[in-house]
């Protein structure tokens, strides 16, 4: 029987790419900030409370400071973050993702109707903290090797922001990166988580030779002056008597003695302002505020009797 005998020949270059290319570990491609965040929203709903969740969009933002503040809801949960015990940003839990997290951890699922709002306790501050611990752990494991790790890197929650302003008197000037995750609950129902901290890639002009303590100074000042306050109109001081008093009846007319129209006096936290004159606005009571006389309001006595002759 005849024997046939076959021999091929491959060059060497072409074995040693072959080898190369098994060898060869795939390039790693780090998640973008919007994937990294999707990701880690719904890893920690799913690792905190067993909640399943969508994230709908990420949105992301770079405003100055009183954009941001003027960007976060009144009514929702604002807690703040902090890296190495100092405070550089907030997380925000709108009304309906807090009310979730309460749903989900009492009764074990989530009503499609959305929440009635309501005003924010202690307890929800408490119960959503697993939350908000896992979102940004999940957070800094998916943003690995990206611009996103270095934002997140190190920041963990603290306490709870009485309102959008104290996030104003809490963190510097500057930049700020603010992430909107527009969340699916379930059926039609949505929420919104916002995560915000300082922008790494602009400059906080801390180097600019600036005054921070200045800066803060003006910062609270603002605050301050656009704090909201009670102003008070008084025209006149009366004095009766306990039975006089108990004697008041629907209809009867008080005598004002020595009252007038310029004799209104504005005060706020019962301290005087200033004297005003009581007068109509486009068909509403109204003052106009007039010159200091330096008179202070003194209850006035009625009117002598006249004497009968």
């Amino acid at each position: 029987m005849a024997e046939w005998h076959c021999k091929l020949t491959v060059d060497e270059k072409i074995l040693q790419q072959m080898a190369k290319s098994v060898a060869a570990e795939p390039e790693k491609v780090p998640l973008s900030s919007r994937r990294a965040m999707r990701f880690a929203m719904t890893r920690a709903a799913d690792k905190a409370l067993g909640m399943p969740v969508t994230v709908d969009d990420v949105l992301e933002k770079t405003l100055p400071l009183d954009e941001l503040v003027q960007a976060l809801p009144a009514d929702a949960l604002l807690i703040e973050l902090a890296r190495d015990g100092v405070v550089v940003g907030c997380l925000a839990l709108c009304p309906q993702m807090r009310s979730a997290v309460i749903e989900y951890q009492t009764t074990g699922r989530l009503s499609e109707t959305p929440s009635e709002a309501r005003a924010i306790t202690g307890t929800d501050m408490l119960l959503a903290a697993s939350l908000t611990h896992q979102l940004l752990q999940q957070a800094c494991i998916a943003s690995q090797e990206s611009d996103l790790f270095e934002w997140l890197d190190g920041v963990g929650t603290a306490n709870r922001y009485e309102r959008p302003r104290a996030v104003g008197l809490a963190l510097g000037d500057g930049q700020n990166k603010l992430l909107e995750l527009q969340v699916g609950l379930i059926g039609d129902r949505k929420a919104t988580v916002l995560l915000a901290l300082p922008d790494l890639t602009q400059s906080t002009g801390e180097d600019d030779g600036g005054d921070s303590d200045a800066d803060w100074g003006g910062r609270f000042s603002d605050a301050v002056l656009h704090a909201p306050t009670v102003l008070d109109a008084e025209l006149a001081h009366l004095t009766l008597s306990l039975g006089q008093v108990r004697g008041l009846a629907v209809g009867q007319v008080i005598p004002l003695y020595g009252a007038s129209v310029g004799s209104v006096t504005l005060l706020s936290s019962q301290k005087r302002v200033c004297v005003a004159k009581l007068g109509q606005s486009m068909g509403k009571r109204a003052v106009r505020v007039q010159p200091n006389n330096g008179l202070a309001m003194a209850d006035l006595a009625p009117p002598p009797k006249a004497s009968s002759v």
